[in-house]
């Protein structure tokens, strides 16, 4: 048994035997500190400014929220909750060479990844089920339950099974659980960290595009100027950048797994961690969009002094007056045409595909 002088010893010496040729270096060692502040700043800007459009847009344009919007909310504050441990795991020496860090910083740094991995697992799946209930506002069955319905609820699912299983797994990865971050205690057994990571990163990525390819099919089969069918496309499309942040992930997780150089690795995967969570977030945001430039680019423009406005510049505002045989009222947030005999399909935040037959006139 060491003794106690032995203890201390190892604790202050390199968390890892660095590669040949080089020493640690404990004073001022090459770190992603200034990378790391960029990451969350700019993730924060895209998240929130996202966030509050949707708000806004719902609370005071539609005057409607809905589970959606209740979980969406949840999701982004537990976004910023999610900053914090982040950011003590970085001041603790995450994005640094492992050789460059004392053995006894590693216990913070273990501390808080197993924080971070417990938050994040809450984090995504609230994100992704306030965008699937989405799904089911904005497409739901006409007549009988489809394919899109019961793809959207296997994936509720599949998604809360295996984020509950995540999460239980990065709880009792060790016996006793301090074991996980207490880098001395020899008694006890540990389950695979990286195993678990990597087993994360793969159902993401794969989930992450289910989701994004789940209403392809239904938005290319509405009958509308495709002009009209890129634009609503794209915006369920931006999925694809949530996708991309994932595989990116997943290969960081995989790294950690191959290099062992933890704590300088994680910092990597964290970055990608941020992007994920935050353009999930944009994503959750935009299929109120339109109705957002609608309203709010008029009056962008009177205060720019442009003459045209920025709805209309997206292609976004109307460009022919409709006076409709039916009132729809004030909550419907995307217009998708039907054809050139008048009839076309609103897709009304409230949830609900109609059809209606309207009698155009020109501007």
């Amino acid at each position: 048994m060491a003794t106690p002088q032995q203890m201390q010893a190892l604790l202050d010496g390199p968390a890892m035997v660095p590669p040949s040729g080089i020493e640690p270096n404990f004073v001022n060692p090459e770190n992603k500190t200034r990378y790391f502040v960029l990451t969350v700043v700019l993730t924060m800007v895209v998240s929130t400014s996202a966030f509050l459009m949707r708000v806004y847009t719902k609370t005071r344009l539609i005057r409607k929220v809905g589970w959606e919007d209740y979980t969406l909310i949840l999701g982004y504050f537990l976004f910023i909750g999610y900053c914090v441990p982040t950011s003590l795991l970085i001041k603790a020496g995450g994005g640094v060479h492992q050789w460059d860090i004392q053995l006894k910083a590693l216990i913070p740094i273990l501390y808080y990844t197993n924080i971070t991995s417990i938050i994040y697992c809450f984090t995504t799946f609230i994100i992704k089920l306030s965008i699937l209930l989405q799904y089911l506002k904005i497409f739901p069955p006409v007549q009988k339950r489809d394919l899109m319905y019961w793809g959207t609820y296997s994936l509720i699912w599949l998604n809360l099974g295996f984020y509950i299983a995540d999460i239980f797994a990065e709880l009792f990865l060790c016996s006793p659980r301090e074991k996980y971050w207490k880098v001395l205690i020899t008694t006890g057994h540990c389950y695979s960290a990286t195993t678990v990571n990597i087993a994360s990163g793969i159902f993401n990525t794969i989930s992450d595009f289910l989701t994004l390819l789940l209403p392809q099919r239904v938005i290319w089969k509405l009958q509308m100027p495709l002009k009209r069918k890129l634009g609503v496309s794209a915006i369920f499309l931006t999925g694809l950048f949530v996708c991309i942040t994932s595989i990116l992930r997943l290969y960081y997780s995989v790294r950690l797994a191959q290099s062992g150089d933890i704590s300088y690795n994680l910092a990597l995967m964290g970055f990608w961690t941020y992007a994920e969570l935050s353009v999930g977030i944009l994503c959750a945001c935009l299929p109120v969009s339109p109705r957002f430039v609608q309203t709010v680019g008029p009056k962008l423009s009177k205060m720019t002094g442009s003459g045209s406005s920025l709805g209309s510049r997206l292609g976004w505002s109307k460009a022919k007056r409709r006076s409709a045989e039916e009132s729809w009222g004030s909550d419907d947030t995307v217009e998708m045409w039907k054809g050139p005999s008048g009839r076309h399909v609103k897709l009304r935040d409230g949830g609900t595909v109609q059809v209606e037959r309207e009698r155009e006139e020109d501007v």
